[in-house]
């Protein structure tokens, strides 16, 4: 399965090539998601469908995008965990 929104928030926000720290890729993904919903939408619903997808390969996907290397898929999901759902979602569930 493709998952879009992510990718394009990998290649557009995270990617080393861009020179932004973590803080300041969120910061504009948050300015983004804030004025559009139907984005926020669809990147928090294909998050919690590739967080449960065994498939999809979090490493592979950090590593194509150019963001970060990680030693395995573990790691890949934890990161990814950490840096978007907890940053950009986590707080909508509680």
């Amino acid at each position: 399965m493709s998952y879009g929104y992510i990718e394009y928030v990998l290649a557009n926000y995270l990617a080393s090539s861009i020179g932004q720290s973590e803080e300041e890729a969120l910061d504009g993904l948050r300015l983004a998601i804030g004025s559009n919903p139907d984005f926020a939408a669809s990147l928090r619903a294909e998050l919690e469908q590739a967080l449960g997808d065994n498939s999809f390969s979090w490493k592979g996907a950090l590593e194509s995008a150019d963001v970060v290397v990680v030693e395995d898929e573990r790691t890949a999901r934890q990161y990814i965990r950490r840096l978007l759902w907890d940053s950009l979602f986590r707080a909508e569930c509680t």
